[in-house]
């Protein structure tokens, strides 16, 4: 997705449950975050460039 930071922050104040802030991957710049849907599944969002 092209803004993990914007998408995090829309479903957090929808009332989405991030599990991992957004933000780079250790020793690498690609930007992740992970989100738990309703049932307990970790969604991981990836930024594309």
């Amino acid at each position: 997705m092209p803004d993990v930071y914007g998408a995090c922050e829309k479903m957090r104040v929808a009332g989405a449950k991030i599990t991992r802030e957004p933000g780079p991957v250790k020793f690498g710049t690609t930007v992740i975050a992970f989100v738990e849907d309703p049932d307990g599944y970790k969604i991981e969002l990836i930024e594309r460039k």
